[in-house]
């Protein structure tokens, strides 16, 4: 399997790139940056014979379809204001795609493309970090065990957020977030309440913050099950319509992010 991270070099995309040496079934992992120095700082800290390095301009159409070409799944953690630029390549090429997410008017533009990626054998899922990603699959796991919603307070609640957008952390992380969503519903007779959250704290063992931890692990994690055929619908969608929630979760709490559920019945007052 052969994976591509675009920004890889960056404060998120590293991140990711680490999480995806890991993974013993990953061959193979391109750390894709316009800062090819940083990239080949990333990749020697590394230290994984499953790194190369390329420099990249995603706004370079000839170069970019040139790098995606062959490859299994890009995984775009550069600026939200290139996805199209990255999207419309990958549909090209017909290589699985990913990001971490962008303003709503970009996912919009994102979306009309949903047809051409179908067309080319595609998943493209907008948005799989933190929030938009874990806090998009935690409502969905919520909505399910409901027949009728009739309230989601989403996507978040955060403590506190240190989100380091440089490449290296210079002082110990102190952070921590905590990604909920609460929704009310029916289920059956029965007004409840589902509350599901999960505690991010700094991950002492990479000596990242928690912001860090749970935006650039959860595009790894997608990324494999890109790559494994276990998410298996196309098009362009957000994380919550394709990716299966078990084996995601399971794949957190590798990195001791826990989802935590609280349900409570509520009164005909409380649903008023």
């Amino acid at each position: 399997m052969h994976i591509i991270v675009l920004g890889g070099a960056g404060g998120m995309g590293r991140i990711t790139v680490r999480a995806l040496t890991e993974y013993e079934d990953i061959d193979q992992i391109t750390i894709a940056d316009y800062n090819e120095e940083r990239a080949r700082e990333v990749a020697s800290s590394l230290q994984s014979s499953k790194l190369t390095v390329r420099q990249i301009d995603v706004t370079n159409e000839e170069q970019l379809r040139t790098l995606l070409r062959g490859s299994d799944v890009v995984l775009n953690a550069v600026d939200y204001t290139f996805n199209l630029y990255v999207l419309r390549a990958c549909i090209q090429e017909k290589v699985h795609y990913a990001d971490l997410g962008g303003l709503f008017h970009m996912t919009r533009k994102m979306i009309e493309l949903d047809k051409e990626a179908t067309e080319a054998g595609i998943t493209a899922i907008a948005g799989i970090g933190g929030t938009p990603g874990i806090t998009n699959l935690l409502a969905r796991a919520s909505i399910d065990k409901l027949e009728r919603v009739e309230s989601k307070v989403s996507p978040r609640e955060v403590l506190v957020s240190l989100l380091d957008r440089f490449p290296v952390e210079a002082v110990e992380p102190q952070d921590c977030d905590v990604l909920r969503v609460v929704t009310t519903g029916q289920s059956g007779d029965r007004q409840l309440e589902i509350i599901k959250q999960v505690k991010v704290l700094p991950y002492r063992r990479w000596g990242i913050s928690a912001g860090a931890l749970d935006t650039g692990t959860p595009l790894a994690i997608a990324g494999r099950m890109l790559a494994r055929s276990e998410i298996t619908r196309h098009g362009v969608c957000g994380p919550e319509l394709c990716i299966p929630l078990e084996p995601f979760f399971a794949e957190l709490a590798r990195y001791d992010m826990h989802v935590q559920t609280q349900e409570q019945r509520l009164s005909r007052a409380e649903t008023t």
